[in-house]
């Protein structure tokens, strides 16, 4: 029997071991796209908690100087002062001030009383100041606040019952140059009828009393997400 060498019954086609570079391409390619994919979504995640974290911070700050205002009998008063004359005391106010001249700082501040009223805004009456660091040099300042990192304050806004807004843009500029937001204690002897607002808010173009019934801060990243902080004149702070 003749057996033919050249016959095969079982045989292996010839593949070439690895990929080729096409397959390696597309296989980049995907893994590209996954990690460009978790690293947007953790940047804005990122992004987010800080800017949350600085507006509950600044939130924080506003509440405090409400606690101030309405459970502080006065910030000069003393004891014997006090007690001579147990009804004064409630003509100071304490305050926060936004202004034009700082997107990263704000200042709180002490309304003093000068010549028996409020002016209803950092600064004695004699005073012209506008801006966070006039605030800052003046007879009334308190304390001064720095926003770290990035996010800086973009707009703040004094609300019209109307809803109508005088406001100041960081990036267009606007109608008010500064707004102070003010929590001012009720005198319990005042004859003023119906119940006295919590929060008061000033301009440069309008001081209390005036139409305003709300305030607006907006804060925004470098990536262009923002969160607002809105106090109203009951007291309520909150975010959104």
């Amino acid at each position: 029997m003749k057996v033919n060498n050249n016959n095969h019954f079982f045989g292996a086609k010839n593949h070439p071991n690895g990929f080729t570079l096409v397959e390696m391409i597309i296989v980049i390619f995907i893994m590209v796209l996954i990690t460009s994919g978790f690293y947007i979504s953790y940047s804005r995640f990122n992004n987010n908690v800080i800017l949350t974290n600085i507006v509950y911070d600044i939130s924080s700050t506003i509440r405090q100087t409400q606690s101030f205002g309405l459970s502080v009998k006065s910030w000069e008063q003393n004891f014997l002062a006090t007690q001579s004359s147990p009804l004064t005391g409630f003509d100071a106010g304490y305050g926060v001030r936004f202004a034009s001249d700082q997107n990263k700082k704000f200042a709180l501040f002490y309304d003093k009383v000068e010549e028996g009223v409020n002016n209803w805004r950092c600064g004695l009456n004699a005073d012209s100041f506008t801006t966070v660091n006039g605030c800052e040099d003046s007879a009334e300042s308190g304390s001064l606040y720095q926003i770290v990192g990035q996010d800086s304050i973009s707009k703040f806004c004094a609300v019209k019952s109307d809803s109508t807004k005088d406001c100041y843009d960081f990036s267009t500029g606007a109608s008010i140059e500064y707004l102070d937001i003010i929590f001012h204690r009720a005198d319990p002897d005042s004859a003023t009828v119906g119940p006295s607002p919590d929060a008061y808010f000033s301009t440069s173009a309008d001081v209390y009393p005036n139409d305003y019934q709300s305030a607006e801060i907006t804060v925004t990243t470098p990536a262009g997400f923002t969160r607002t902080i809105y106090v109203t004149t009951i007291g309520q702070i909150y975010v959104q």
